[in-house]
């Protein structure tokens, strides 16, 4: 007897440490079902939170998240495989996207042909069948590879065929050619989707080209030299093609006065705007000006300072005739140069 009294109690005190689901707000919360949200208008008691700050937000959450999960369960529910769920309303709050809505692939040609003649693609195995090796071989991959060795590992020659043809060489370059012609047929699809210029994806055989592939391409030979096709000769008969890539616009010279105003009005706001870094570092632009002027009046002195090993020429004065004289003698110009047969050096 004692010890169910003592389990009874203890029952009793989990209980009693266990929170009611009634929770009791000044201001009922807003919510939005359809995303599982919920925001609280009510304001915050600041004198709990300077009290105790993680005890108060924690007991906030719990309060708020307890009157969110009391309205999900109002919500009509539905039984499917033993399990229970809520069906939630359409959402209220639109959350924008980070990046745009993709856009969708576009088809390829056979998707667009089996589209229009309602063919319809099934699934098919990853394995199957294979009558000689008797037993299941992968469709594709490195498996199926090795299963046709093994099951071709020897090939007839045809009879109107060079005995000494390697038939395997030929078959591994037919399936390269395979290959290949899937692989152009997949940029063809890329190009027609994407509106490129034909040029670089033209089959080997021209004559399989359609005549606006080959004038596009013609064209576009004719624009790549130097001129960009400005001295290129024409050939006769050439249809006249769409100029690509943007071109300048120009307005016009006369007429328009208040197009004109509002391009002066622009440009000026242009250079009236601040730098990016904010407002003019004064101190910088200061230290700047000293230098200029530092160097400018070193410049000045350098110029008025005579060069060493010559004199200085001061015209209208006694010493500057006496000092024209003496550069005159010395240049054989002068007196002492007359009566010689030379006129100088």
């Amino acid at each position: 007897m004692e010890r169910a009294l003592a389990v009874l109690t203890r029952i009793e005190d989990d209980v009693k440490k266990l929170k009611t689901t009634d929770v009791k707000k000044e201001e009922d919360l807003e919510y939005d079902l359809g995303l599982v949200m919920a925001s609280d208008p009510n304001p915050l008691d600041h004198g709990a939170i300077r009290a105790d700050r993680e005890l108060y937000l924690h007991q906030l959450a719990r309060d708020n998240c307890q009157l969110l999960i009391n309205k999900l369960f109002e919500l009509p529910k539905e039984t499917k495989d033993d399990v229970t769920a809520v069906v939630l309303p359409p959402a209220q709050m639109r959350i924008p996207r980070e990046k745009p809505v993709p856009k969708p692939k576009p088809l390829s040609k056979w998707e667009e042909y089996a589209k229009a003649k309602g063919i319809t693609r099934n699934k098919k195995s990853k394995k199957v069948w294979d009558v000689e090796l008797k037993r299941w071989v992968p469709r594709f991959g490195a498996k199926k590879a090795q299963a046709e060795r093994e099951k071709n590992w020897v090939m007839e020659v045809p009879a109107n065929t060079d005995p000494n043809t390697d038939m395997f060489a030929q078959a591994t370059e037919k399936k390269r050619e395979r290959v290949a012609k899937n692989e152009l047929q997949r940029l063809r699809n890329i190009k027609r989707n994407m509106k490129v210029p034909t040029v670089g994806v033209t089959p080997k055989d021209v004559s399989k080209s359609s005549t606006s592939e080959l004038t596009e391409a013609a064209a576009l030979a004719r624009r790549s030299t130097a001129s960009l096709g400005q001295f290129s000769r024409k050939l006769p008969r050439d249809a006249p093609t769409k100029e690509r890539g943007r071109r300048r616009q120009f307005g016009p010279s006369v007429g328009d006065t208040r197009g004109e105003v509002q391009g002066q009005l622009e440009l000026l706001q242009t250079l009236g705007r601040r730098p990016a870094g904010g407002a003019v570092d004064a101190e910088k632009a200061a230290n700047r000006v000293i230098h200029q002027e530092q160097r400018e009046r070193a410049a000045g002195k350098a110029d008025a300072k005579p060069k060493k090993g010559k004199k200085r020429w001061i015209p209208n004065t006694k010493k500057g005739e006496k000092q024209k004289k003496a550069i005159a003698k010395k240049a054989g110009k002068g007196k002492a140069g007359k009566g010689k047969k030379g006129k100088g050096r």
